[in-house]
């Protein structure tokens, strides 16, 4: 009686074969870590730490002269009118600087393959920055919510290009970290997925409070702004404490075992 055939092969990859980026190529989950430098390691929390200390400036807001600068918009800390606008203007211009490095670094980290997500990451991560940077360039021309000059020429519209500007590229960095966000949710799964979604959805949601204030108070939107500012610099200082983490490693996973199994 002749042997039974063996099966054939199958072309497609089982999990153990699967080369996943970040890793040593051995046998999957299983498989070596990639070496991470103790350079590499501190150059990410210094990256991180940097990133939040520079980002959140608005804690040398004593430097003011008003009363109460954080009841204004935290952007008015740097304004043309401002005696310390330079200590601001240099905190977002350094952070956003470090924001682009950061994004760089979220595709070095590892091999990233044309699907990954991280290439939507790490554009949203850069623009963050350059849009940071955007917004020194295009700073207030002065600050509306404490000098009533300067409220009466932005009603008129003898400012509005400047304030045009300025409100363009702070849109930039909004929209541009939500996308950083939701582009690492997306391959993501469990419970860490809704993470970067739930951060998104306040960032929204401070935007829109932050505006309301403008238009129904006039006083006290900054105090909203700082839960945004705090949110930001700490989603872009988590990718850069966790850049080596592949952010497509399941969803490479789970395709190539679909793939595998005919479903």
């Amino acid at each position: 009686m002749s042997r039974s055939a063996r099966p054939s092969p199958s072309p497609w990859p089982s999990r153990k074969d699967i080369e996943v980026p970040g890793r040593i190529a051995g046998t999957g989950p299983t498989a070596r870590a990639e070496t991470i430098t103790g350079f590499e390691r501190f150059a990410g929390w210094g990256l991180a730490v940097a990133v939040i200390v520079f980002y959140n400036t608005w804690t040398l807001a004593f430097l003011s002269p008003y009363t109460d600068p954080l009841a204004g918009y935290i952007s008015e800390l740097a304004a043309d009118n401002q005696p310390a606008a330079w200590v601001f203007r240099g905190g977002d211009l350094i952070s956003g600087m470090l924001m682009v490095l950061i994004a760089c670094r979220t595709l070095s980290g590892s091999r990233v393959q044309v699907r990954d997500w991280r290439w939507v990451v790490a554009a949203g991560t850069a623009l963050t920055g350059i849009g940071t940077i955007a917004d020194v360039i295009w700073n207030m021309p002065c600050s509306p919510s404490f000098d009533d000059a300067c409220r009466a020429a932005a009603d008129s519209g003898a400012l509005e290009p400047e304030f045009l500007a300025h409100t363009i590229t702070s849109s930039v960095v909004t929209v541009a970290v939500c996308a950083s966000m939701i582009a690492a949710a997306i391959p993501s799964r469990g419970p860490r997925r809704w993470v970067p979604v739930i951060l998104t959805v306040l960032i929204v949601l401070s935007s829109a409070v932050s505006g309301a204030i403008e238009e129904l108070m006039r006083s006290g939107q900054g105090y909203v702004q700082i839960s945004q500012i705090l949110i930001v610099s700490g989603w872009i200082g988590w990718l850069a404490v966790d850049v080596h983490r592949p952010l497509m490693i399941e969803r490479v996973l789970s395709d190539a075992e679909a793939l595998a199994d005919g479903r």
